[in-house]
């Protein structure tokens, strides 16, 4: 495999990891006129070789075929050329900042060895140079993941990938990693990185599904994928095992969000609600994102008042200018766990002092990412919620465990193509503001 990095942040991706300190260094030679035509045109060459001073990215051409005959000759499995990646050079012209495109060459020198050859590109912008120089060959194929990726770090698209490498079964991958495919760049968006994707379960999870992995609480997962939308793909460090795993049961390792006192999305009416609700008392508390402040956190308290009764207060907790946090000018603290402790042992200003965190109930898994069309029997009517002109409104479960709204079509009122046509378009509307749509029966009662 050959990992391809832009050079201009290289420096900055060493610097953190001392990754150089790790490998040995080649030094290629200047690539000749020869070597370059066997991809580009000779006059394509000619041309180039006559601007000054731009003969120095030979160089960096030539770094990438080393590293090819480096891994021909068995001497390494994995040969990295930091300075690589100009994959939009075209065989007689230049394109996209490139001009001499060094990964052709590298895996025309793979092609010597190796029968087929895989090509990952991860960039914002499409490899095309390298699709079109090996468009009509069947020994080297070509996977691009551009400019509209979310990709959490380290996936790329699990799901295609491994049907890829299944299916094609390269003996030789080619992977090229444009600096914007890196975590943190601002312009882009796949977020690559090498450290590892880390959870803890906070509640525990019982599979329903041939392809959902159960487990424990507190037990610390590894994050594969998070293609899946609203379900990771993960694997147990306890068992080994595999499978997807709802989002909203897990959560970050050595974050704030495994505090059983913090509450990631909940709003301030909703605070106020939860902590009202039974199996709370004063001094229960929690803390919150803040809805008006982004980066900031809020702390929600259930008080008594002898002519109000239960009450809730909200307090904001502001940012220091060092990263810590504080309530009042007066006392701060270096992180929220160490404001909590402090409140809960004296009150020091608040309504009352933090005496536990608010119950929070078991959250609704969501729903199966491939559950679209469902049968009917797996839906129970409970109450009528209101009538209309095409149907009726009903209040039920799902399988008997989860609590949906149930809208049902009086005969007649629309075609079914009609209605599939809606539903589809439904079903693209998400927002946390809208009644979402989970799934449809089409069979007839």
């Amino acid at each position: 495999m050959v990992l391809d990095i832009k050079p201009p942040r290289s420096g900055a991706l060493d610097s953190p990891y001392q990754v150089s300190s790790q490998l040995e260094m080649q030094r290629p030679h200047k690539a000749n006129a020869e070597e370059m035509t066997k991809y580009h045109s000779d006059d394509y060459i000619k041309f180039l070789r006559s601007i000054r001073p731009d003969n120095m990215s030979e160089y960096s051409k030539q770094m990438q075929r080393s590293a090819a005959v480096k891994l021909n000759k068995q001497q390494t499995d994995i040969a990295v050329n930091w300075a690589g990646g100009l994959h939009h050079a075209k065989k007689s012209e230049a394109s996209g900042f490139c001009y001499v495109n060094d990964i052709v060459l590298a895996v025309l020198e793979l092609l010597k060895y190796h029968q087929r050859v895989l090509y990952i590109d991860i960039d914002i912008h499409h490899g095309d140079g390298v699709e079109e120089a090996f468009y009509t060959t069947d020994r080297v194929m070509t996977v691009s993941f551009h400019k509209y990726g979310e990709y959490f770090p380290g996936t790329g698209d699990l799901r295609i990938m491994s049907k890829v490498m299944e299916m094609y079964q390269p003996s030789a991958i080619l992977l090229q990693c444009g600096a914007d495919s890196l975590s943190g760049d601002r312009l882009g968006c796949f977020n690559l990185t090498i450290k590892d994707n880390l959870v803890v379960a906070t509640y525990s999870y019982e599979p329903t599904h041939s392809e959902d992995l159960g487990f424990q609480k507190g037990e610390k997962l590894k994050i594969l994928s998070k293609d899946g939308g609203e379900w990771f793909m993960a694997q147990s460090l306890a068992t080994g095992k595999t499978g997807f795993v709802p989002h909203n049961f897990v959560a970050k390792l050595d974050t704030m969000e495994t505090e059983p006192w913090f509450f990631k999305d909940i709003s301030r009416v909703d605070a106020a609600r939860q902590l009202l609700a039974p199996g709370n008392t004063q001094g229960s508390f929690m803390i919150r994102e803040s809805e008006t402040s982004k980066g900031s956190y809020s702390l929600t308290v259930r008080d008594f008042d002898q002519e109000q009764g239960d009450i809730v207060k909200h307090y904001k907790i502001r940012n220091l200018d060092n990263g810590g946090y504080y309530i009042t000018p007066r006392i701060g603290f270096n992180n929220l766990t160490e404001l909590v402790q402090h409140y809960m042992q004296n009150c020091d200003g608040l309504c009352t002092r933090l005496v536990k965190h608010c119950q929070n109930r078991v959250p609704q898994k969501p729903w199966w990412q491939d559950e679209w069309e469902i049968p009917r029997e797996t839906l129970k009517l409970e109450s009528k919620l209101g009538a209309g002109q095409f149907g009726e409104v009903w209040m039920g479960l799902y399988n008997n465990d989860r609590r949906v709204a149930i809208k049902s079509l009086k005969a007649g009122t629309m075609s079914p193509a009609a209605f599939l046509a809606e539903a589809n378009l439904m079903k693209q509307l998400q927002h946390p503001k809208l009644v979402r749509l989970y799934a449809v029966v089409t069979e007839e009662p």
